[in-house]
């Protein structure tokens, strides 16, 4: 714009309206503590498929979009794989599972409700309907869950949200020593930006010694 005028070198913008991003204010974000994670999973007033998604997004790091739609197909259980053809960036990814998350749905598969979805309820219906956040928010409050930063929507920081236990996969994995490459493997991260945005928050977990999740398996009696 500044070339058109007042520079007037060129006679138009090569770029189009709209084609920069909009400067937004980044609000603050919060994420499980490891010890919360833990009592959510071991809660069994909550329906187990959604105990098993929530650990398996802490400990994989797909979006929630992502998971809702896998298969049985898609993952490999003799060798522990995932294999995630569909996803937001259509750039088709697989990974190593964590052990723990192997062995929970290797036993899940043993009385999972459906034989097509990974994730469904009893009825063998699969998890994509909504109310996902509402649900969340309910379950939090029968774990216990009470920090505050959890529930607080103020001008500056957002409420946990269902897509934050993928910040809990990216904290707690920065914060073990996981590399940014290995991070995007399972995110689909595209940029050191977006893995950035965690950094700080990860090297405050080591600070505090939060420590990493437990095992899916053994964390969901």
């Amino acid at each position: 714009k500044y070339a058109v005028f007042p520079a007037r070198l060129i006679a138009q913008s090569p770029l189009p309206m709209g084609f920069l991003p909009p400067i937004t204010k980044r609000k603050a974000f919060t994420y499980l503590y490891p010890d919360e994670e833990l009592a959510l999973l071991g809660c069994t007033e909550i329906p187990l498929v959604w105990r098993l998604l929530y650990g398996f997004l802490s400990r994989e790091g797909l979006r929630v979009g992502e998971a809702k739609v896998l298969e049985w197909s898609d993952i490999d259980l003799r060798r522990g794989a995932l294999n995630l053809d569909k996803n937001k960036t259509d750039d088709p990814r697989m990974w190593a599972l964590n052990p723990g998350t192997h062995e929970a749905l290797r036993r899940w598969r043993k009385i999972a409700p459906s034989q097509q979805w990974l994730f469904a309820y009893p009825d063998g219906k699969d998890i994509r309907a909504g109310g996902r956040a509402d649900k969340m928010r309910k379950y939090l409050k029968i774990a216990g869950m009470r920090r505050p930063q959890l529930s607080e929507r103020t001008a500056e920081r957002r409420p946990l949200r269902i897509h934050d236990f993928r910040a809990t996969f990216v904290t707690v994995a920065l914060a073990q020593g996981r590399n940014e490459r290995w991070v995007a493997d399972r995110t689909g991260h595209r940029s050191s930006d977006q893995i950035a945005t965690y950094s700080r928050i990860a090297r405050t977990h080591a600070e505090l010694n939060l420590g990493e999740l437990v095992s899916l398996a053994e964390g969901i009696p």
